[in-house]
């Protein structure tokens, strides 16, 4: 499988000297782990009843309202590369999938859109397409994206993500469990994982507003 990604696209370096992040983005560089996790009971119910009603998967309409919204928050688009901090919208995903033929799981990187059902039908065709291949090395390279994962099976109330450790791992990571039914509400655990250079717990508050306003506007 050969796939082509353009990686230099509406990159835009932060002059880190003027930075008003500068002190705690050297901070934290020092640091073998700069990055932090926290979760969060998140309330589903309206994005479940959406799905239902359109007939899409929930874990790919999520994916993209998360996505959507992480791209409100300037914190969430910076990266760190060899040349230094950049500013870039997140266009890509690489999430978690099952393979066809048995209960392992592979990993999928595609395109994201702005339209949440157009998302959904292309996420779902790159899935069908990729087959039982674990993952496209070449997508590893992309740094303007976001790794999301799940685990459907149950609640949890912590999570963890392998890592190559090293202060220069700026992708955020976020994942979810199952949601169960609490007083007619659907509830989930949300993670997220972030460099503390880059994002501050305020930054994972405006997100997780955001997150809900899309949801109370479906």
């Amino acid at each position: 499988m050969h796939m082509v990604y353009n990686k230099e696209h509406m990159k835009r370096y932060i002059d880190v000297k003027t930075w008003n992040r500068r002190d705690h983005f050297s901070f934290f560089s020092h640091y073998e782990i700069p990055r932090f996790n926290m979760t969060f009971d998140l309330d589903v119910t309206k994005l479940y009843q959406w799905v239902k009603k359109e007939n899409v998967s929930f874990y790919l309409a999520l994916m993209h309202h998360v996505i959507q919204s992480l791209n409100q928050v300037e914190n969430f688009q910076y990266r760190i590369d060899e040349k230094g901090v950049f500013h870039e919208p997140i266009r890509y995903v690489s999430f978690t999938d099952k393979r066809i033929s048995d209960d392992l799981f592979k990993m999928v990187f595609c395109e994201v859109d702005d339209d949440c059902l157009t998302f959904i039908n292309h996420a779902k065709k790159t899935s069908e397409k990729q087959g039982d291949i674990f993952f496209v090395p070449a997508s590893e390279t992309v740094l303007n994206t976001l790794y999301v994962t799940s685990f459907p099976w149950r609640r949890f109330h912590h999570f963890s993500h392998a890592t190559l450790l090293g202060p220069k791992d700026s992708v955020p990571r976020i994942s979810w469990s199952q949601f169960e039914t609490l007083k007619d509400r659907k509830i989930l655990t949300l993670s997220v994982e972030v460099h503390h250079g880059l994002v501050d717990g305020v930054h994972v508050a405006q997100w997780l507003t955001l997150l809900e306003q899309r949801f109370n506007e479906l």
